[in-house]
């Protein structure tokens, strides 16, 4: 797995620089210096990590079935096992013990033995059979992996838990005892299963110094919790309850361990009472960062759609990459991860301060070195959030080669929960790289450089915003730059060779401090995007279903046209402008 960078100076594919190519227009000499990219960030995974699953073997060692006996050797269907519990008690490394069709009511499911990485151990469905269905019966994990648990894989499961409260799947890396053989869990694989209808806090949850975990190809749904004093319910019983988190995907780093080394990969998370995916620090609550806050966290070609709150929520977590696996400046099908159908909660029904505009991806508290690339959002109400009001700056951001389309504004309102229709907003943040990416139709800004108001004292400094499609927004870019008189705001920011259109051709879409102006009044006052142009960009008929692609003929004014610092590869004369390479 590479580092994640936008460095890289490698020489692009053309081998040949923008400006031998014919330009669309004029470049005027630069009042300012020009974006850099050199901000690093993104998960650090070796490559081999998860490859120990590829050793588990391919017959089954061990039989669970309806019509087994646990007094059984479990060596044959005819000699099953009758419960799960036998198999997750018995297993040892190198065995895969296979679970056949029917469904089985289970109370926490906690494996004794431990696999090794060329014999790791299996639960998994029996081949060419229905799904078999591990039912929750009591509340609590309903598979639970903590010390001395390691190279386990569970794949092919239904784990209904039922309505009943605790995880689905938990993973603990907290030791128990001063025996160093007693230490964190690591290299679990849950692939491949139907994860719903829990009501805790969080469907598969990942704690203190668990390490070297992969959540791939998982459906986790219809998990909602429901709080009335201590009561917890499933669904809103009556007023008295109120909304709790029920995210799909909990890390969460404690004072007593550091998660790291999580891939997060091809999961369709959805119609969860809380995100996505949430990464929590250590100390969140109490507000500073810490050594065990989570790190190496990749989220890789996931689907998040219609939960109640965000897609993907990152606290005080670092090294973190929300990606599609493929980039658009590649050829072919590109940025699988996706994010869509998002919108605000209904604050009377949350528990206070539990609340989501309805984003897509939100990076606040003490993140640092976040990156997110390769990625499609739609039908949300927001796009991307940086930073925290009246905290410290989240630090070092990549956002590149993004899609952002038909997202939805005010009129998805609920209540005064705001559905705000921005593309991405930086609200405190320090070492901002934004490149490559594409706005259309998004309703209020597509890029919004500090807060609201600049009045709470967020200072973001260090903002790059280049080689961006922005057409058919309300706002280009609102900048409230830091002052005195202003203690909210931003410094240091740098914008060039950006192409901007609105349908109306009109030019004042720029808010500067709290004036609207056009394209040559933001030059002036700022100083940025002296190789900017304001044009259509031509994209081709029906662009949300055919990728976003520019058109050749007649020619758009982002072919060849962008920035060649980025050490993407490009055809052509020069890279394009946007979130898609144009080539042949």
């Amino acid at each position: 797995m590479r580092v994640q960078s936008s460095g890289g100076r490698r020489a692009a594919v053309a081998g040949v620089g923008l400006l031998a190519g014919v330009l669309p227009w004029v470049i005027a000499a630069p009042a300012h210096a020009a974006p850099d990219g050199n901000v690093t960030a993104g998960a650090l995974i070796p490559a081999n990590t998860f490859a120990f699953t590829a050793n588990v073997g391919g017959t089954c060692s061990r039989h669970v079935a309806t019509t087994g006996n646990d007094a059984n050797t479990g060596e044959s269907l005819a000699a099953a096992w009758r419960t799960p519990a036998k198999a997750v008690a018995s297993l040892q490394a190198g065995e895969v013990g296979c679970v056949h069709a029917g469904t089985y009511d289970v109370g926490t499911l906690a494996p004794v033995n431990s696999g090794t990485e060329a014999q790791p151990i299996a639960l998994a469905g029996a081949p060419g059979e229905a799904r078999p269905v591990l039912r929750g019966s009591t509340d609590g994990s309903l598979l639970q992996f903590g010390p001395r648990d390691a190279y386990w894989v569970v794949r092919g499961l239904d784990l209904d838990k039922n309505r009943r409260d605790g995880a689905s799947v938990q993973i603990l890396g907290n030791p128990v005892s001063a025996n160093p053989a007693d230490g964190p869990a690591h290299h679990i694989a849950v692939t491949d299963n139907l994860i719903h209808d829990g009501k805790s806090g969080a469907a598969v949850l990942v704690r203190h110094a668990a390490t070297d975990v992969l959540i791939q190809g998982n459906k986790i749904y219809g998990h909602h919790r429901w709080i009335s004093g201590s009561s917890v319910a499933y669904s809103r019983a009556d007023a008295s309850y109120r909304r709790d988190d029920a995210n799909a995907i909990n890390l969460e780093g404690t004072a007593t361990g550091q998660v790291r080394r999580v891939q997060i990969r091809a999961n369709d998370l959805h119609d969860n009472g809380g995100d996505g995916i949430q990464c929590l620090g250590a100390h969140d609550a109490t507000g500073r960062d810490d050594s065990h806050d989570p790190g190496d966290l990749d989220a890789v070609d996931n689907r998040y759609h219609a939960n109640e709150e965000d897609g993907a929520d990152i606290k005080s977590c670092q090294r973190v990459s929300v990606r599609g696996s493929v980039s658009p400046d590649n050829a072919g099908s590109a940025a699988n991860n996706k994010i869509y159908h998002l919108r605000p909660t209904d604050k009377n029904a949350d528990l206070p301060g539990n609340h989501s505009g309805g984003g897509a991806i939100v990076v606040h508290y003490y993140a640092r070195q976040v990156l997110i690339e390769n990625t499609r959002i739609w039908d949300t109400c927001g796009g991307i959030g940086i930073g925290r009001a009246d905290y410290p700056p989240v630090q070092n951001v990549i956002i590149r080669r993004n899609l952002f389309f038909n997202l939805v504004g005010a009129a998805a309102s609920v209540g005064d929960n705001k559905c705000a229709g921005r593309g991405i907003r930086i609200t405190s943040a320090a070492h901002v790289d934004m490149h490559d990416n594409t706005f259309d139709n998004v309703p209020a800004e597509a890029v919004m450089l500090a807060t609201d108001n600049g009045n709470d004292g967020s200072v973001s400094d260090d903002i790059d915003v280049w080689n961006n499609i922005i057409n058919n927004a309300g706002t280009w870019i609102s900048l409230r730059r830091h002052s005195t008189s202003v203690p909210g705001g931003a410094t240091n920011v740098e914008a060039d060779r950006n192409l901007f259109w609105h349908p109306d051709a009109t030019a004042n879409h720029f808010i500067l401090e709290v004036t609207r102006v056009d394209l040559t009044a933001w030059r002036a006052g700022t100083g940025q995007d002296q190789s900017s142009l304001r044009a259509d960009p031509l994209f081709v008929d029906d662009p949300a279903n055919n990728d976003y692609y520019v058109k050749t003929e007649p020619r758009s004014p982002a072919l060849d046209s962008a920035l060649n610092n980025t050490g993407a590869p490009f055809c052509g004369a020069g890279p394009d402008i946007g979130f898609r390479e144009r080539c042949p």
